[in-house]
């Protein structure tokens, strides 16, 4: 029997989740479109930015909204050390071989994913572990009745994302990235210094997935293994919304957020990842370069 408070419950729940997804595969998106690789470390930098905010809370004693900055400021200047030692070296074979710099990425990018994980898993263990919200109970709007944490991370993620448009809109780096994305060869010829941009377009990935992990800490369970079914989830967000765009991932990412939560009320959740990926395949079908990606034919 269809229930119309709930219905609207798993809807904004759903657009609460969308913003975590949206989060996640901008990062994806933006490093696609400027840098033409696939981060395949996402999900390990998510995870990062997860233990991250536990250890500074927990071992530290530090609030969970200074343990976010940090840990996000601390996961941009992993970003910036992996595109400097990890993929600049790689970056000849981008003119010459493009299945070879494709194959390298990914070799890199899934290494280090992989050294990160292991590292966790031997300084932290195998344990689940939680943080207490920071805002604890619920919020009644009449018939609804929402977590304070999830409406905090929210909120915050929303900011983050409008902090990323305001970047890219209006400072000289975030044009650059523009630039660079929409015209590589002529951004180059401009003068545009790609060895200052990719840094900044790696950190700023690697600092938006350790947001989405921090943001999150409080709310479920942290594990070594826990970025994949996120990378797995951004993946699907950026192929749905078209690689190398921004307002495609965010769009998506809601999309599928009250999606999946808004299907539960008919099925089961463990059909949620059927309902995504089915998705995906019939966007790749009907419109192979996604709901707003720019076809290269």
């Amino acid at each position: 029997m269809f229930s119309l408070n709930l219905f609207l419950e798993q809807l904004i729940n759903g657009l609460i989740t969308g913003s975590m997804y949206a989060l996640m595969a901008v990062g994806l998106s933006l490093i696609w479109g400027i840098m033409d690789l696939f981060n395949f470390s996402h999900g390990a930098l998510y995870m990062l930015g997860a233990y991250a905010v536990f250890y500074l809370a927990t071992a530290l004693g530090i609030n969970l909204i200074a343990s976010s900055f940090i840990s996000i400021s601390a996961l941009f200047f992993l970003g910036v050390l992996l595109e400097r030692f990890l993929i600049r070296p790689l970056r000849p074979l981008q003119g010459k071989d493009i299945w070879a710099w494709i194959a390298g990425t990914i070799v890199v990018t899934l290494g280090f994913g992989i050294l990160a994980e292991t590292f966790a898993l031997i300084v932290f263990g195998s344990e689940y572990k939680s943080l207490p919200p920071l805002l604890s109970g619920t919020v009644n709007f009449g018939f609804l009745t929402l977590s304070k944490q999830m409406l905090l991370s929210f909120f915050f993620a929303i900011f983050l994302i409008t902090v990323l448009g305001m970047f890219l809109k209006y400072t000289k780096i975030g044009i650059a990235m523009r630039a660079i994305a929409q015209e590589p060869e002529g951004a180059l010829l401009m003068g545009i210094n790609t060895d200052v941009v990719f840094p900044v377009t790696f950190g700023v990935c690697a600092g938006l997935a350790g947001a989405a992990g921090a943001l999150l800490a409080p709310i479920y369970n942290i594990y070594p293994s826990i970025g994949w079914v996120p990378f797995a989830t951004g993946f699907n967000v950026v192929v749905i919304g078209g690689l190398g765009s921004i307002k495609g991932s965010i769009i998506a990412g809601f999309l599928l957020g009250v999606i999946g939560s808004v299907s539960i009320i008919w099925v089961s959740s463990g059909w949620v990842p059927v309902i995504s990926f089915g998705l995906m395949i019939l966007v790749l079908i009907l419109r192979p370069s996604g709901l707003f990606g720019v076809s290269e034919g």
